[in-house]
């Protein structure tokens, strides 16, 4: 395979090994688990809070949902296959909206996983 590395025209070898492919997929498939099941349990705290049901504490803003949102997805390609939005609400509290993109979810396995470029 040719392509300009560095802006000279280079070769490169690309290599792929199941095994390690699939001990990566087992890995980020965790990750995204974790993520989404952390996502959860903010978007439940934001509608038990705008359901009167917690009234203590600061209110989160629409920018501290976001900032939370990035720490839940601040492992590599989370934040590419997972779409949140961030609604302001009546209440004034924010509304959590997130989903699996599934063709960026299905791109970055075969972009990212299980090859090396030399």
């Amino acid at each position: 395979m040719e392509a300009e590395v560095y802006g000279r025209p280079r070769t490169l070898v690309v290599s792929w090994h199941q095994g390690l492919f699939e001990a990566q997929w087992a890995t980020v498939q965790s990750e995204l688990a974790r993520a989404l099941r952390k996502l959860a349990e903010l978007q439940q705290s934001l509608q038990r809070r705008q359901h009167g049901e917690v009234k203590g504490g600061k209110t989160p803003t629409v920018e501290s949902v976001h900032k939370q949102c990035r720490e839940i997805l601040h492992r590599e390609h989370l934040h590419q296959v997972v779409a949140i939005e961030i609604h302001p609400h009546d209440a004034g509290v924010p509304v959590l909206d997130y989903r699996v993109q599934p063709r960026r979810w299905s791109a970055c396995a075969i972009r990212c996983w299980a090859r090396t470029c030399w």
